[in-house]
């Protein structure tokens, strides 16, 4: 008996196991074949194999996501309009963290202000993200400047386990010397420190190696 209820736990386990697998195998598939469609930017073919999953998969929820964020990519806002109707269909509530933090780090004004108009923010601060940071770490001087236009939060705000401000992550940045005037024009404390007492000063003389750079960014930080 025990032979028999074990050949039959190994059997049920086994269907299991190749269950979930082609269940995975699908949904990789299907979402291969959607971001080739995004890319080409045609709404029709991604509407029909989005019907298909409609209609074979339940959880539809990991390719909507993974959609709109290459949609994103693509700052492609009439296929990020698209899907974002599509996502209603599926009754799930649309995050648009990750996607407006992709948006940030390599799209046009424009898409960062669709995102904008939804509610989202770029003076959020907490424990996870800070757009702004993205923006003056990873984007051109120009981005920043009309970011900071509408800036009303505080700007010393420390954040995460180092906690360092804006200038603390700037320094290093591409750009940085105008990043770091613009910065100093909106009050920023140069001699905050961090959580290891180093202030950005501190940041500079240690770690640019830019000589020119590093000459002109102690002058402003002094």
């Amino acid at each position: 008996m025990r032979v028999i209820f074990s050949i039959f736990f190994v059997f049920v386990l086994t269907v299991s196991c190749y269950c979930q697998a082609t269940k995975e195998f699908w949904e990789h598939s299907e979402w291969i074949k959607i971001q080739k469609l995004i890319k080409k930017g045609d709404t029709i073919k991604v509407q029909k194999q989005f019907d298909i999953v409609f209609d074979h998969f339940s959880d539809t929820l990991y390719i909507y996501k993974n959609a709109f964020i290459e949609a994103v990519k693509n700052s492609d806002l009439i296929m990020m309009s698209f899907i974002e109707r599509q996502s209603i269909l599926s009754n799930h509530e649309f995050d648009n963290d990750l996607p407006f933090s992709v948006a940030c780090r390599r799209c046009s004004k424009k898409i960062i202000e669709y995102f904008l108009d939804k509610g989202c923010s770029l003076y959020k601060i907490d424990s996870d993200i800070n757009y702004l940071y993205i923006l003056f770490n990873e984007r051109e001087y120009s981005i920043c400047e009309w970011a900071m236009q509408d800036f009303k939060s505080d700007i010393n705000m420390k954040y995460g386990d180092l906690q360092r401000t804006l200038l603390h992550n700037v320094v290093l940045s591409k750009h940085s010397v105008k990043k770091v005037k613009l910065l100093l024009n909106f009050g920023i404390d140069k001699n905050i420190i961090d959580s290891q007492g180093q202030t950005a000063f501190d940041y500079v003389e240690q770690y640019e190696k830019n000589i020119f750079k590093k000459k002109k960014l102690k002058k402003l930080l002094k």
